[in-house]
C-alpha cells in the first residue's frame, strides 16, 4: 500500500467522521425531548376523581370529622398496585392528614372510595368555599421507581350520595 492510498483512506474516514458529531447531536436533541417514562398520562394527568364530603361532626375546637367520598379513575397508562392515596393539608402540601386503604387500580378503572378524616375547621372551610381537597397517589412504577402524582378533583355532590 502506497503512502498516497493511505492518505486518501485517512481523508475518507475523516470526511465521514464529521457526520458522527452531527448525528450524535441530533440524537441528543431527539432523546432530550423524549419522555422519561414510556407511559404517558392522558391530558396531562395520571388520576382524576369526582368527590364530595358529608357527615361533618365537630370533634373539638381544633378538629372536625368529615367523610370524603371519591370516584377515582386511573389515567396513568399502567395498572397501579398497593398505591397510597393520601389527603394532604391545603396549605402545607407536605403535611399528610390521613390516607385511604391501599389502592389497586387498573388502567382506566374507576373505583369508589369513602373514608372519614379528621381535619381542621379551616381545612373544611377551604373545601366549602370551593378549594378541593389535596389528594396524592404514591406508587412504584414498573421499574420500581417511586412515583407521586396529584389527583385532579372535581366536586360532584351526587358522588357522596351513591352507595
Amino acid at each position: 500500500m502506497s503512502l498516497r492510498s493511505v492518505s486518501l483512506s485517512v481523508r475518507r474516514v475523516a470526511s465521514r467522521s464529521t457526520h458522527g458529531p452531527l448525528l450524535f447531536g441530533f440524537l441528543i436533541i431527539v432523546l432530550a425531548g423524549w419522555p422519561s417514562s414510556p407511559l404517558q398520562a392522558e391530558n396531562g394527568r395520571d388520576f382524576s376523581a369526582m368527590y364530595d364530603f358529608r357527615d361533618v361532626v365537630p370533634v373539638d375546637a381544633q378538629h372536625v370529622s368529615v367523610r370524603l367520598a371519591l370516584q377515582i379513575q386511573n389515567h396513568s397508562g399502567a395498572d397501579v398496585y398497593a398505591a397510597r392515596l393520601t389527603l394532604r393539608d391545603g396549605l402545607l402540601e407536605f403535611k399528610t392528614l390521613g390516607e385511604f386503604e391501599p389502592l389497586t387500580l387498573a388502567y382506566h378503572q374507576v373505583q369508589r372510595l369513602s373514608q372519614v378524616f379528621t381535619v381542621s375547621p379551616q381545612e373544611l372551610q377551604r373545601w366549602q368555599s370551593g378549594q378541593p381537597p389535596r389528594l396524592m397517589v404514591e406508587y412504584q412504577d414498573a421499574v420500581g421507581r417511586r412515583v407521586m402524582r396529584p389527583v385532579e378533583l372535581m366536586r360532584d355532590r351526587v358522588v357522596g350520595e351513591r352507595p
